[in-house]
């Protein structure tokens, strides 16, 4: 089975309807569009609403009511961020478009900070970003925010958040002596892991996960999901794959985790999971639609293969 991801986000809004927002020339002035210049600026300290940044440096123009700042340069959260930003301001309402990298920020910092989520998430990230809005009020800019980008997390730490006390769901469920010990430590005290890493789509007021990836040495996690920025809520689909070890350990004591949940493919257990809800408290669940369709496809498997043999094939 595979990852599904939701798209309600990126529906919800079209990139027409986002675009036309935008596209209405703005009544001409005098004022601005005869404006010609050049110049650099610097900020000490400073911040983007909840996004603190120092030393901040970039070369500025203005030129038809478009000011560009190319390049920019700033430090944030232990880390840099690189790039360039413009704002239209002949549209109405005006565009802005954003293009930036960063490299060893400090994903806690990032995270606590912009979306009080401590002690979540922690590695050094490195990232890419390219997005382009409208809107004169916060809402509006984010539904219509049109973007793509990727994100790279190394030597980190996944904390115990709700997407690993799923685990301790399915331990009660099946009452295994493995499942439950690895389910209770994980869910306490989360996992280290060596990459996670996804690449991004901005849509609708959603940022949109695609082939999520996080590798630990107790499991393998794998999602798609949106988080939507405007309804602070989160939907995720995905799957908890245990380490080879566990897998065999589960195996060996003739765990139910493993008639329901092994993947022939990987050799491995592999529980399916979902998380939807808010995104301070989101409600973990197993998948059992597709862990289903798994064990009827292995039950198929074992008859045609029985047949087979008899058959002397």
């Amino acid at each position: 089975a595979t990852a599904r991801p939701w798209r309600s986000c990126a529906r919800s809004s079209s990139p027409a309807a986002a675009n036309g927002a935008a596209s209405t020339a703005a009544p001409a002035d005098d004022f601005t569009r005869k404006i010609n210049a050049r110049g650099t600026l610097s900020i000490t300290d400073g911040s983007f609403g909840t996004l603190a940044f120092t030393n901040l440096t970039t070369t500025l123009t203005m030129d038809q009511q478009v000011v560009r700042l190319d390049p920019v340069a700033m430090k944030l959260y232990d880390g840099t961020m690189t790039g360039a930003a413009t704002l239209d301001m002949s549209r109405t309402p005006p565009v802005y478009t954003v293009m930036a990298e960063t490299a060893g920020i400090d994903t806690d910092a990032l995270l606590t900070a912009n979306l009080q989520m401590k002690d979540t998430l922690s590695g050094d990230l490195t990232g890419r970003l390219n997005v382009t809005t409208s809107g004169a009020a916060r809402d509006a800019a984010l539904a219509n925010a049109r973007g793509d980008g990727t994100i790279r997390i190394e030597n980190g730490h996944l904390g115990g958040i709700n997407v690993l006390k799923v685990l301790s769901r399915a331990s009660d469920l099946l009452g295994e002596r493995s499942l439950k010990e690895v389910s209770g430590r994980l869910a306490r005290e989360g996992t280290d892991f060596s990459l996670l890493n996804a690449d991004l789509k901005i849509a609708g007021g959603c940022v949109i996960s695609e082939s999520l990836s996080m590798t630990s040495p107790d499991l393998e996690l794998k999602d798609d999901g949106e988080l939507n920025m405007i309804a602070g809520t989160i939907k995720v689909a995905g799957q908890i794959i245990f380490s080879q070890a566990l897998s065999e350990a589960m195996a060996q004591e003739k765990s139910k985790a493993v008639d329901y949940f092994w993947d022939p493919r990987r050799e491995r257990v592999n529980l399916p999971i979902t998380l939807s809800g808010p995104i301070d408290a989101p409600t973990p669940n197993i998948d059992w639609s597709t862990a289903s369709g798994r064990i009827a496809g292995r039950k198929v498997r074992e008859a045609v293969g029985e047949k087979l043999k008899k058959v002397g094939l």
